[in-house]
């Protein structure tokens, strides 16, 4: 984080003690605050804060929820501090951005664990990856000082790598593995579906070279006859007034698809919470590739490179489509989850 950036963001927050009796009625309740929610316009760390409070909300009955998006935790961070009590809990939204790819996220993560030093702070499933550059190198110290400095924090980590990289970094009793939040949404659908639904990223995790994607296309239409595009990340940045609705817009056409091809994880992951057959492009990070193991079980969402994929085309999309569409549910990993936000199940 830049020097200025870092001196206007600790000055809103210390400017926010003036909003105190806008969190007065908390004073006396037991609380969990999530923090970090997005503004931005990616929908599958939306669908991470959707699906967050639900298992929030469903699971501490006995707290009062707030939420405190990636801009209000600095505007109303210290005032709410003033009404906290030990018994309280921070949680931190989950996703892909914990390391130096996406650093401002990362120093908003920093920020978190710096301020709410007397608070359990919960870290929701995360993948970890910090490159093997200086730069990476000189950040992982920064993070690794910070968060083994809080002396009651927990990590989850949603995949096996992040969870082994983990633990190696700041210690084995803070760190479980937990799927990323979205799967503990529900949203199965039936009703009649058609054509090939395209989820392909366009930036700099994207692997697939456009040439591939205008031959797939190409072949798909001989075959299927409608074959649309989507992307999980939309042209306008959302916040929590809208992000519900753009989520079930999303939701519902990939209800309506016979199959999905992405190379996105929450696309991925929008496919096994709806049912819909789906065939995954293996990415060049274990975030995609990691957080398939929860789903490889799954015989209607299929991992495979885009060189197999050019190879066997329709063949893999028959086998997909025609696949058992029978779900996993993940409720003994989000119960052990909801234990250990409590401290009461850490291995």
């Amino acid at each position: 984080m830049e020097i200025k950036t870092s001196i206007k963001l600790n000055l809103i927050y210390l400017m926010g003690i003036f909003y105190k009796s806008r969190f007065k009625k908390y004073k006396n309740k037991k609380k969990i605050i999530l923090t970090l929610t997005p503004r931005h316009k990616n929908m599958g760390d939306h669908a991470i804060a959707i699906a967050s409070k639900k298992f929030i909300e469903e699971n501490f009955k006995d707290y009062e929820f707030l939420e405190l998006d990636m801009h209000d935790i600095y505007k109303y961070g210290r005032a709410l501090k003033s009404y906290l009590t030990p018994e309280d809990i921070v949680m931190i939204l989950g996703g892909g951005n914990m390391g130096d790819m996406y650093l401002n996220d990362e120093n908003q993560r920093r920020f978190i664990i710096k301020k709410f030093k007397n608070n359990r702070i919960v870290s929701l499933p995360q993948t970890i990856d910090f490159s093997n550059t200086e730069n990476g190198k000189k950040e992982l110290e920064k993070t690794k000082k910070i968060y083994n400095s809080h002396k009651n924090l927990l990590l989850a980590a949603r995949e096996e790598k992040s969870f082994e990289i983990m633990k190696s970094f700041f210690g084995e009793s803070r760190v479980i593995k937990s799927p990323d939040m979205v799967l503990y949404l529900d949203e199965k659908k039936t009703g009649k579906r058609d054509g090939v639904l395209l989820c392909l990223r366009k930036d700099k995790e994207g692997v697939l070279p456009e040439k591939f994607e205008k031959s797939i296309t190409a072949s798909l239409i001989k075959k299927y006859k409608v074959v649309k595009t989507m992307d999980t990340v939309l042209e306008e940045n959302q916040d929590k007034s809208t992000r519900e609705i753009k989520l079930k817009k999303i939701i519902t056409e990939i209800s309506r698809s016979k199959l999905v091809i992405t190379d996105r994880l929450h696309g991925m992951i929008f496919c096994a919470i709806t049912g819909t057959p789906c065939i995954v492009l293996e990415t060049f990070n274990h975030k995609v590739t990691g957080v398939y193991k929860w789903l490889e079980k799954l015989d209607y969402i299929k991992m495979v490179n885009h060189e197999k994929l050019l190879d066997s085309l329709l063949d893999i999309c028959d086998e997909t489509i025609n696949s058992n569409k029978e779900k996993l549910s993940f409720s003994d990993d989000f119960n052990k989850l909801s234990k250990s936000v409590l401290g009461t199940d850490i291995k």
